[in-house]
């Protein structure tokens, strides 16, 4: 992973995965970029690779200016995902353990608590990261499904709401949101 260094668009400057990169990260794999491509985020492997162990992954978001940085986790601590930004390149979601979060450089990691408080992971915000949407579990009476996952949507202030499924297929997982938040998909 790098970026464009010259007109040809040929990769230089890696992002992780050389000496010197600093923050453990391998194998590093970028799963969101803002509208206009100045802020990157993903995650890669952390610690051994190879019959050591287990292997976590961790979040970070990359720009020119400030370079790659680890994205804080929540408690307790487990693997972090950064799986999309907002097109202004503010808002970070992802997941870390079976929690969803947003990240922001002024206000840090948050958890982002579903409508029936089970695990959830968010994956896209809107343009300016006021909507977020993803997906969260839910126990069900059903004794065939037991816990499912139904696509969720959060505000501003952390409120989440049940997006609900399409016809009797009790799950659903929301993976884009449009431009100004009042589109899911």
């Amino acid at each position: 992973l790098g970026y464009p260094s010259n007109a040809t668009g040929e990769l230089s400057e890696p992002l992780c995965g050389q000496p010197g990169c600093g923050i453990g990260i391998r194998e590093s794999i970028a799963t969101g970029i803002s509208a206009d491509g100045r802020v990157v985020v993903g995650y890669g492997r952390t610690g051994c690779l190879v019959f050591c162990g287990p292997v976590a992954s961790q979040a970070f978001v990359w720009t020119a200016a400030q370079g790659l940085r680890e994205i804080p986790g929540l408690d307790p601590p487990g693997s972090t995902r950064a799986l999309g930004v907002s097109g202004d390149g503010t808002t970070v979601v992802g997941s870390s353990g079976e929690d969803a979060f947003a990240w922001t450089m002024d206000g840090g990691t948050r958890r982002l608590v579903g409508p029936d408080d089970g695990p959830a992971g968010a994956s896209a915000a809107s343009f300016d990261g006021r909507w977020i949407v993803g997906e969260s579990g839910y126990m069900t009476s059903s004794p065939q499904w037991g816990r499912v996952f139904r696509a969720t949507l959060w505000d501003a202030d952390g409120v989440a709401v049940d997006l609900g499924s399409v016809g009797n297929e009790p799950m659903s997982s929301a993976a884009d949101i449009s431009f100004d938040g009042n589109v899911a998909v």
